[in-house]
């Protein structure tokens, strides 16, 4: 989201845009990688590797490549890699892991979420207001499953919400929420 657009890529290529101004919403909630909230609702299937998140929007040739390290407008970097949902970022996000396990991913070592989630404490970085970026490598159990799940989600109910990413019979859905409303792609 660029403050004008939201755009969805899915393996590197654009596979939706839609428009829409406006700040995005701040939470005091947590992110949740893996599920929908902290009692797991409708839990993510499958494995998660290299999710990196900035705020700022990343140009369409800035998408594929591969960052070694951290950009200046980095506000979330797991890798995974430690075995741990340690922040390897600047702002040091490091997350609480309940159940989620270790398993060869794209780059080394990746998050198994079955049934289990991350839970990532609220803090001012993972606000941004102006832009954002939000990316991974995904490989999730089932995608025909008919069974929304969600992937990440930041923030939780009315007037809290202010980003998430969901899958739904095959697609990748991300929605954010603005000022002057909300807007989704898939």
């Amino acid at each position: 989201y660029d403050g004008v657009e939201l755009k969805l890529y899915v393996n590197g290529e654009l596979a939706d845009t839609e428009s829409l101004t406006g700040t995005i919403y701040t939470t005091w909630q947590p992110l949740y990688l893996g599920c929908e909230g902290s009692a797991c609702t409708l839990p993510y299937y499958g494995i998660m590797d290299e999710l990196e998140i900035y705020s700022t929007a990343l140009t369409s040739e800035e998408v594929g490549e591969d960052y070694s390290t951290s950009l200046p407008a980095q506000v979330l970097s797991y890798s995974f890699d430690s075995g741990t949902a340690e922040d390897e970022s600047l702002f040091g996000n490091d997350g609480i892991n309940y159940g989620a396990t270790a398993v060869t991913g794209i780059v080394n070592d990746a998050f198994d979420f079955d049934n289990a989630y991350v839970e990532i404490a609220d803090t001012d970085s993972l606000d941004p207001v102006d832009a954002l970026t939000v990316g991974m490598w995904l490989n999730p159990d089932n995608l025909s499953v008919g069974t929304v799940q969600y992937v990440l989600k930041r923030g939780y109910g009315h007037g809290s919400q202010t980003w998430d990413m969901w899958i739904n019979n095959g697609k990748v859905y991300f929605k954010l929420y603005t000022d002057t409303g909300s807007i989704g792609v898939n």
